[in-house]
């Protein structure tokens, strides 16, 4: 039976993040509490499973195995947002696990309680599939913006691999044009003074010391001096941060993830130009005639 809690309101948040739902009243009587704490599989990769979700209160990770069996994080989702869309059309295989990652609050239903809603009010159940539709269009098409965004970053690490002012310089600017942040920074470490300088900022307001009390962070999200910040390590080769003002729009997790995946990247391309650098010193080291 539905629960009797979904009589009262949606959620401020979850009315404005799915505007697609704005029949949600007319649904709640074919609609079905669920809690789940923190930790808890929602549903398994491979697993049948018929329902719908939409997060009502929480926060939900959605993670897919790769080819050698590890769990990667796909999605992030918090309230007002979906997952399971695949039930409203019988598909019941899900091809994704989610879990838990706070205790959360869902509203659910089943493909059979879709075609309910179908049969009761046509009207309404054909608004509701033409919203769910659009927000997994818009989904895609951001999911495609990212994907385009990582390629071109690929390949400006090819073109400056030995060349790490302009791939600093390229990796900031296009970091910035993704996540419309205002600033941006990158800053390599010194392995043997352990300190960093700056390779290429976009303002003379953010160096090095702006960033000294969170050397010791790998990933972080934090607010200082009127501004909110971004902050990414670059392995132990650097650091990546990205910047805007505090009454814009916060950072979100997955700008994040995003901004993590590429600096691993970039990581991985200044560690490989370091070593071609020390093996091209080497090599000119013992072609000359006199060596101690």
């Amino acid at each position: 039976m539905p629960s009797a809690s979904w009589t009262r309101e949606m959620p401020t948040q979850t009315k404005t993040q799915t505007p697609g739902l704005l029949q949600i009243q007319k649904i709640l009587h074919i609609a079905q509490d669920q809690n789940f704490k923190s930790g808890e599989f929602i549903l398994k990769e491979g697993e049948e499973n018929p329902y719908f979700y939409i997060v009502m209160q929480g926060e939900v990770e959605i993670t897919k195995k790769t080819s050698t069996g590890q769990d990667k994080i796909i999605a992030h989702l918090k309230s007002g947002e979906f997952f399971g869309e695949g039930a409203l059309s019988g598909h019941i295989i899900k091809p994704a696990s989610a879990k838990a990652i706070t205790d959360v609050q869902l509203m659910t239903f089943s493909y059979d309680d879709f075609n309910k809603l179908i049969d009761e009010a046509a009207e309404t159940g054909v608004e509701f599939l033409q919203s769910v539709l659009g927000a997994v269009t818009n989904r895609l098409n951001q999911t495609n913006i990212k994907l385009l965004a990582l390629y071109e970053i690929n390949k400006l690490m090819g073109v400056f691999r030995d060349d790490l002012n302009n791939l600093g310089k390229g990796l900031v600017e296009k970091l910035i044009a993704i996540t419309e942040s205002r600033d941006g920074i990158m800053l390599l470490k010194n392995p043997f003074s352990e300190t960093y300088r700056t390779i290429y900022t976009t303002t003379a307001e953010m160096d090095k010391n702006t960033f000294s009390e969170f050397l010791k962070d790998d990933l972080k999200i934090f607010a200082k001096d009127g501004y909110q910040y971004l902050l990414v390590k670059l392995k132990d080769v650097g650091l990546l941060v990205l910047r805007r003002n505090k009454g814009d729009a916060h950072f979100e997790d997955d700008h994040l993830r995003m901004i993590a995946l590429v600096a691993e990247q970039a990581a991985n391309t200044i560690e490989s130009a370091s070593r071609r650098a020390a093996d091209k010193a080497k090599n000119i080291l013992h072609q000359k005639k006199f060596v101690l």
